[in-house]
């Protein structure tokens, strides 16, 4: 018998241990991730491609002087149906911007202009912001086989680390704008704001839905809403028009759409094929093996369990 209490003992204590073990990896990180909203950022490939393209509805809705490789700096041949592109994601770090970084980063202010003077956005305007900057080498849309270069081997993706600072950039921004006598300032909407976000391929913190949601509960603009991983804006050009933007579980873009009023798709690209895809279905897989082997553990205690008991039954 005591023998027997000294297993169920050690049974009990693995068993503990497995479950503050599981406790620690799945459920503190999203408590962690509600609150601080980090990366979950991988080195690898991420592979686009435009999957549908009216040209027709685009000039009639979004504009009928620029396509797609101009209006959303795709460059390359984004305006061709199964034209291709990627970008390899190869270092990220930390980095505090000041207002004047903002304006020049993302609302494309020429800071070096004479009209412009960076110590005295930075006076006037005291706000910082804390981003995670992401190092990528990027290849522009190509309909035959990419070059073995990038177009551009030093580019940059944005993630702001607190969602509730756009708010603040873009009031700062237009006041600026309204005050400015560089003729190519000029106060722009929320929606026109997210939409240059958008263009410059920024990201979001992880848990996505959190971090979009408190995006657009801070922006508070009918114009702009979330829906799980997808920011969606409603725009105007030459017609009404809308744009949803998803984003994969490392917070990069996954897919753009583009839809006329009646909510029919006229562009739209995919991310598909990444390296690490391949990574996450073995550590899927591996996980899957680890929970047979300890399933099939306990079950054999269970048997040596109830064979004692027999036994134990038998002698009394």
């Amino acid at each position: 018998m005591r023998t027997n209490d000294f297993r169920k003992k050690r049974c009990l204590k693995a068993m503990f241990a497995f479950f503050w073990i599981t406790f620690g990896l799945l459920i503190l990180p999203i408590l962690v991730s509600a609150t601080n909203y980090p990366v979950s950022l991988q080195k690898g490939t991420i592979r686009q491609k435009v999957d549908f393209y009216n040209k027709d509805i685009w000039n009639n809705t979004v504009s009928s002087i620029s396509g797609p490789e101009n209006f959303l700096n795709f460059g390359g041949e984004a305006n061709i149906t199964g034209a291709e592109s990627k970008y390899v994601v190869r270092a990220w770090y930390e980095e505090t911007w000041n207002t004047s970084d903002v304006f020049g980063n993302l609302f494309m202010v020429n800071i070096s202009s004479p009209l412009h003077n960076a110590t005295e956005i930075n006076q006037n305007y005291t706000t910082t912001y804390e981003l995670n900057l992401i190092l990528i080498s990027k290849w522009s849309f190509n309909s035959s086989v990419l070059p073995e270069n990038a177009t551009l081997p030093n580019s940059f993706l944005y993630i702001v680390k607190d969602p509730t600072g756009f708010k603040q950039m873009l009031s700062d921004y237009n006041t600026y704008a309204s005050k400015s006598s560089d003729p190519f300032l000029f106060n722009i909407s929320t929606e026109d704001f997210i939409y240059r976000l958008f263009k410059t391929q920024f990201g979001v913190g992880a848990p996505i839905d959190g971090y979009l949601s408190e995006m657009v509960d801070e922006l508070n603009n009918e114009n702009v809403t979330s829906e799980v991983n997808t920011l969606s804006l409603k725009l105007r050009g030459e017609g009404n028009y809308s744009v949803q933007i998803s984003f994969d579980s490392m917070g990069l873009q996954s897919s753009i759409s583009f839809l006329d009023s009646d909510n029919n798709i006229f562009y739209k690209i995919i991310t598909y094929d990444t390296e690490w895809t391949v990574w996450l279905t073995i550590g899927i897989f591996g996980t899957g093996i680890i929970a047979v082997v300890i399933y099939a553990f306990y079950r054999r205690r269970q048997r040596i369990k109830q064979f004692e008991e027999s036994l134990e039954r038998m002698k009394s």
